[in-house]
């Protein structure tokens, strides 16, 4: 993804999610404020069961401490490609 794994280039204030670089798809822009990261949610699945966590333990730690946290204004978001 170029400039958007490359934390240099991130706008000041970017919030991320440790351990899941590998995740991140693009940026996501909403009017009159900066732009935010969008982290693919089966790929962190995926990281969190290379963790050693069964699937529905990594769709329940994903759901309840990823995809709900509210961090700020620059909180990234969740791609997902199918409903949840």
């Amino acid at each position: 993804m170029g400039d958007v794994v490359n934390k240099e280039h991130w706008p000041k204030g970017t919030i991320s999610w440790d351990g899941h670089d590998n995740a991140i798809i693009g940026w996501a822009e909403r009017p009159g404020m900066e732009r935010v990261l969008v982290y693919d949610y089966d790929t962190i699945i995926w990281n969190l069961m290379n963790e050693d966590l069964t699937w529905q333990e990594a769709v329940e730690y994903a759901d309840y401490n990823i995809a709900c946290l509210w961090a700020g204004e620059q909180t990234p978001v969740m791609f997902f490609k199918e409903a949840p």
